[in-house]
């Protein structure tokens, strides 16, 4: 979905999080699936870099409830992995971010274009490359340059993809395995790339926007460096606040801003001066700036699943929010904005116009209330 896509969307908390009691989560979890119906939910709270509750409500599938050790799909959050290996790589001695993709990895569309040669993994990471999302984006289904690399910003899944292929070349080993080596044995997380790989009996059975269960397509089975990633909502905290803590003192790579997205991602709040001063990506992540406070996220979306992963990086405080169903994304607002009402950036996402389309279009029809929710 192109909107889930664009925005990339996560957010993060500004000041401390007003911890919300189980009771509370599992409500507002519970309104959300109601109001945008999808199958279950898990939500972790993150206060100062620990993980300090989780909730699960609703289904993994049918007849399964959603539970700790349920897999759910977080789409291109997957991203955030594949970026994180890179740091790694590099932080290592054995890649450098500016050395040329074309050098290692040949590409039957963009390999005649001599634009490919300036194809870097910084420019990959911080989404300059100027190629559309995915083959099926354009008329032809060929990767082709809409713009010289460093030019400007567009999203694309394609382009990690050439960016695993370049570190699996470097190391000479398979993408998937490098990043069980270099972030989840070290992270001690448990993560699958790919439908094919995740245990059937944990991860969630696909409800698409119509509330229909269905199966993971093909293209979703193999390991991918841009989405499909399957995860617990502890251990995806847990990646989160790995990934991000050694950069919550220090601004690092992860935190540096490189790319303005704010053209493409508008501001509805009003007054406008509730809109943030930055909004866009550093190398890996997404990055939102209001006065006094940083937050580093990345979303992840696709017909059957949304899920959102952010953290304060002045706090450390933060949520992840995992959703089994086409329409997650208004579940998830819906709960997080009960949760904590006057959250700037969850008020920010959720008034982008294109959001608030979205959400209109896709709420479920009023029903009479019967006073208690099939999903608590």
């Amino acid at each position: 979905m192109a909107i889930m896509t664009g925005l990339a969307g996560v957010l993060a908390l500004a000041g401390s999080s007003a911890l919300g009691t189980p009771d509370a989560v599992e409500a507002a979890a519970a309104d959300g699936l109601a109001t945008y119906p999808s199958a279950g939910m898990a939500i972790v709270q993150i206060q100062a870099g620990e993980v300090v509750s989780t909730t699960h409500v609703g289904e993994a599938g049918p007849g399964r409830p959603a539970e700790a050790q349920t897999l759910f799909n977080v789409g291109s959050i997957t991203k955030v992995v594949t970026a994180e290996l890179a740091h790694r790589l590099v932080d290592a001695g054995r890649m450098d971010l500016d050395a040329s993709i074309a050098e290692r990895v040949e590409h039957p569309d963009l390999g005649s274009d001599p634009r490919y040669a300036h194809l870097t993994p910084r420019l990959i990471l911080s989404h300059q490359t100027g190629l559309l999302n995915w083959e099926y984006n354009y008329e032809d289904r060929k990767l082709a340059f809409t713009f010289d690399p460093g030019e400007g910003y567009s999203y694309s899944g394609a382009a990690y993809e050439l960016l695993a292929e370049y570190m699996a070349t470097i190391e000479d080993d398979a993408f998937e395995t490098l990043v069980q080596t270099h972030v989840f044995d070290p992270m001690g997380v448990e993560a699958y790339l790919g439908a094919a790989a995740a245990p059937d009996a944990r991860e969630v059975t696909p409800m698409d926007a119509d509330g229909n269960y269905g199966t993971y397509r093909i293209w979703e089975q193999p390991p991918s460096a841009a989405d499909n990633l399957f995860i617990t909502g502890d251990d995806l905290a847990r990646l989160l606040i790995a990934a991000l803590a050694p950069e919550m003192e220090a601004v690092g790579p992860r935190t540096t801003p490189v790319t303005d997205i704010s053209a493409t991602q508008a501001c509805g709040l009003q007054p406008v001066t509730d809109c943030p001063v930055f909004n866009g990506v550093s190398l890996g992540w997404s990055l939102t700036v209001f006065e006094g406070a940083r937050y580093a996220y990345h979303g992840g979306a696709d017909w059957a699943e949304n899920a959102i992963a952010f953290i304060n990086l002045d706090t450390g405080d933060g949520y992840v929010a995992m959703v089994n169903g086409g329409r997650g994304l208004g579940a998830w607002i819906t709960a997080l904005s009960i949760l904590e009402p006057d959250h700037e950036l969850v008020r920010f996402y959720a008034a982008i116009p294109e959001v608030v389309d979205w959400m209109a279009q896709t709420r479920a029809e009023p029903q009479a209330s019967s006073g208690t929710s099939q999903y608590r």
